[in-house]
């Protein structure tokens, strides 16, 4: 069977681009606001940063980093680093003097662990080319500033309780409640 866009991520699928255009994820509330604005002020310095995300696995991590990419695209350079290559601080380099402005980098550390992220970063810091990575980490327990936990705030729950109500099969609407 084929995937079905729109409700493939709230079977716990990763949510795909076109699902995030589409608005099919939970706005995660002032988390959210406080990431996109830090990384926003990040890019504004004239200095390479790595802001980590924390996350309870299977909390939503992925999928906020993925809607603040979404949301900053339009006013820097983003992608998504799913794998470290040989080209990819060429590629970065590129990005960030074609768009003559810094580079707005999502890493997940499952795919890219911190010493080779650390070995980017100081690559990129060599060639004078700007930088910020979103570090995307699963951790159990809360740290740093931003951390998304496995129980959500009761007015995120509420969003997210309408969201899937959208998409449920009638029958679950009572098991919810």
């Amino acid at each position: 069977e084929g995937q079905k866009i729109g409700l493939d991520y709230w079977r716990g699928f990763e949510i795909t681009w076109t699902e995030i255009d589409m608005g099919a994820d939970v706005y995660r509330g002032e988390l959210a606001e406080k990431l996109k604005s830090e990384l926003t002020e990040r890019l504004k310095e004239s200095r390479n940063v790595s802001v980590p995300l924390y996350h309870y696995p299977g909390a939503g991590g992925t999928t906020l980093a993925k809607r603040i990419a979404w949301d900053l695209k339009g006013s820097h350079p983003t992608i998504i680093v799913h794998h470290l290559s040989q080209y990819t601080a060429d590629r970065i380099e590129r990005l960030f003097h074609i768009a003559g402005l810094p580079v707005l980098a999502i890493i997940e550390s499952a795919n890219v662990p911190q010493p080779a992220r650390e070995d980017l970063y100081k690559e990129l810091k060599g060639r004078n080319c700007r930088a910020v990575f979103l570090y995307i980490v699963r951790a159990m327990n809360r740290q740093g500033e931003f951390y998304l936990g496995d129980v959500m705030p009761e007015e995120e729950a509420k969003r997210f309780y309408r969201k899937y109500r959208e998409v449920a099969l009638p029958s679950r609407d009572s098991m919810l409640k």
